[in-house]
This record gives C-alpha cells, sequence and structure tokens, in this order.
C-alpha cells in the first residue's frame, strides 16, 4: 500500500459555524490541497436524527442499498444492544439489523481497514454494521491525536465524526501536522436533517437544469452507479463540502479557506456523488481503483 494513512473529519450541521468562526487548521487543508462536493441524494422529512446521520454515512461508504429502499425509505430496524467494554465504561447503543447480509467493510474494499471515531450512537452502530471498529470520541483535541498516533499501524484510515465540536478537529489537526507526511487530511462538512431539507426545497428543479446543460461531468462519473443511473434520485439533493491534502498526492486550487462558498465554486474537484467518496479514499491509499474506471 501507499505507506500512508488517510484522517477524515467528518461534521454534521457545521456549515453555520464554518461561515462565521474562525478555523485556521480546517483552512489549512483546503489552502493546501483541493476542495469539491459530494453530492447527497434526496433526504426525508420522515427521518429521525439518527436515520439521517445513517443516510449520510452510508453514502459515503457506499452502502446506501443496504440500508434504505430505493425510493429512500428505510429499510432497517433499530434495536438496543450493549457495546463491548471500552476504556472502562459501557453504553447502550443501537445496532442496526438489515434484511440483507451486508459485507464488511475490509472485504469489499481490498484489505482496507479501518476505525469510527465518534459519539454518536447511530454512527457507532453503522460502524458495527459493516465490521469497521467503533472507538469513543475523546474530549479534546491532544487525546485524539494520540490516540490517531496510537493506532496508525494497525489502521488504514480514521474516520472522524466530530458533530459540530470544531474545537476539537481544531486542535488535533494542530498535533498531527508536526508530523504530516504520516496522513492523508480529509475534511468534509454536511448540513444538519433541517438545514438539507430545506436546501432542498430550494434546489427544486435545479439539477434538472444543470444535468440538460451536460459537457462537464462525464455520464459514467456523474450519472451512474454500477448500472443504476442516480441522476433522478440526487436532482435536488443536499451537499456535503470536502477538501483533500497529502503532498504530491492532491490536487491544488484556489480554495484558500474551508467554507462551502469556497468548496463550491473554487475548488477543482467540482462534484461527484456522495457514493464515489469511500473509493477515492481507497484509491489514494492504494487499496481500490478509481471510481469510474
Amino acid at each position: 500500500m501507499n505507506g500512508f494513512k488517510a484522517v477524515i473529519f467528518f461534521g454534521s450541521g457545521t456549515n453555520k459555524i464554518l461561515t462565521t468562526q474562525e478555523h485556521p487548521n480546517l483552512d489549512w487543508i483546503s489552502f493546501k490541497g483541493c476542495s469539491g462536493v459530494l453530492q447527497a441524494r434526496r433526504s426525508s422529512e420522515n427521518y429521525s436524527k439518527d436515520e439521517y446521520k445513517i443516510f449520510l454515512l452510508s453514502q459515503m461508504f457506499n452502502y446506501y442499498d443496504q440500508f434504505f429502499s430505493e425510493n429512500g425509505e428505510v429499510d432497517f430496524e433499530i434495536v438496543e444492544e450493549k457495546e463491548k467494554e471500552n476504556e472502562n465504561e459501557k453504553e447502550e447503543i443501537k445496532a442496526l439489523q438489515t434484511n440483507q447480509k451486508i459485507k464488511d467493510f475490509s472485504s469489499r474494499y481490498g484489505g482496507m481497514k479501518g476505525t469510527i471515531l465518534t459519539n454518536s450512537k447511530a454512527s457507532k452502530s453503522f460502524a458495527l454494521s459493516i465490521g469497521c471498529v467503533p472507538l469513543s470520541l475523546p474530549e479534546n483535541g491532544s487525546e485524539l491525536a494520540e490516540k490517531i498516533f496510537s493506532l496508525e499501524e494497525q489502521q488504514d484510515y480514521f474516520f472522524v465524526d466530530f458533530g459540530n465540536k470544531v474545537e476539537i478537529i481544531e486542535a488535533a489537526i494542530q498535533e498531527l501536522k508536526k508530523q504530516e507526511e504520516k496522513f492523508y487530511f480529509v475534511v468534509a462538512s454536511s448540513l444538519n436533517i433541517k438545514e438539507s431539507l430545506c436546501f432542498e426545497k430550494l434546489q427544486q428543479g435545479t439539477g434538472e437544469r444543470i444535468m440538460k446543460k451536460g459537457g462537464f461531468r462525464p455520464k459514467q462519473s456523474w450519472k451512474m452507479t454500477g448500472l443504476k443511473d442516480l441522476t433522478k434520485a440526487c436532482q435536488g439533493g443536499g451537499s456535503i463540502y470536502v477538501s483533500y491534502w497529502k503532498e504530491g498526492v492532491s490536487r491544488e486550487d484556489q480554495a484558500t479557506k474551508f467554507k462551502p462558498e469556497e468548496c463550491k465554486q473554487k475548488g477543482c474537484n467540482l462534484t461527484i456523488y456522495a457514493e464515489r467518496f469511500i473509493w477515492e479514499i481507497g484509491y489514494r491509499l492504494g487499496f481500490t481503483p478509481k471510481y469510474g474506471a
């Protein structure tokens, strides 16, 4: 493999914070690397907060079809299950039970192994369901960086679901930067469910007009996933803003800050489906083929 590890920082409902507060270490990733947009499917006003979190994660990890029906209806049950003792504490988490056997993450993606660090019960449940290791998110950035350093030999990627705790991530990146050659840095931010629904209403019809213009998105990469055409499913859907950086691996563009408008207007990665995201990470780490190839 390529000898470095991916650290993916994922925030939900962070767009207001990103546009009103300073966050120099997140900006550092955007300034050094390249940015773009992950196009998500249309969500539903019937989703609970936990279901919406899984709605996003299942797309970013390319497991949507195992958790949702073709028309977006929830296709799993939530039951209570005990988590194994972790750092001297036990907590109740929701374990997902699906109607289909889910292929575990490592065997699905060329042996790539990783962990999801989070305090979200929904995210921990999702991790267990796809065969990833869920770990509790430390309460401060230095502890988070220490945990990543201590596990880097065992894991290929770290997916840090930090909710809206930007200050923790800022401090963690400050520490990880001291050994930046070891990591492929990625930061992503999504709307919360209320923001997403408002955004989707404003976007109604926009997706169709963009598709009709054509010319800048190859059909294989933009419209298709496998043999499925996702054009209608994603028209007017929400966006996840993302920046990537690793010396000699990522491209460079004119985005200088990790803000939605910068990623959208100045990012050279343009727009890809959210379901392409994990293939992009796996490709950079040397585990998977390039999406659309």
